[in-house]
């Protein structure tokens, strides 16, 4: 039986040591909130069931909620969007009547998107400079 040479040995150890620094250099740091790390801001519309049953629309900004709705109707949440500082959200929101008036939201203020005739919503919103 033939013993391995010193070149082995070596070969093996270099093998690991490249093993620990890859495994270590993947380490994440957990302690920064999301965004916080490098400087970016995440937003995300999050739908919540309120105690009545009712789904509000929250907007959070790096986990911060800001309330769009409140829990006196249903409503839902579809896209976000962020231009200029300005921060538009779209869905809809049901009326009195319980038909879903399409709107969106910028900066926290609602916009009527259709007129409550028959259930509407917004899926998408895009901001074009022109």
């Amino acid at each position: 039986m033939k013993i391995p040479g010193i070149k082995f040995y070596a070969r093996v150890g270099l093998m690991a040591f490249a093993g620990l620094l890859t495994l270590n250099s993947c380490s994440k740091n957990d302690d920064d909130g999301p965004g916080q790390q490098d400087g970016t801001i995440v937003y995300a519309a999050v739908w919540e069931e309120s105690g009545s049953g009712n789904a509000m629309i929250r907007l959070m900004k790096n986990g911060v909620a800001v309330e769009l709705t409140g829990a006196g109707s249903s409503a839902g949440a579809m896209s976000v969007f962020v231009h200029k500082g300005d921060v538009y959200v779209a869905g809809h929101q049901e009326s009195s009547s319980g038909v879903e008036i399409a709107k969106y939201w910028k900066n926290g203020v609602s916009i009527d998107l259709s007129d409550g005739g028959a259930d509407a919503n917004s899926s998408s919103i895009f901001v074009v400079d022109e």
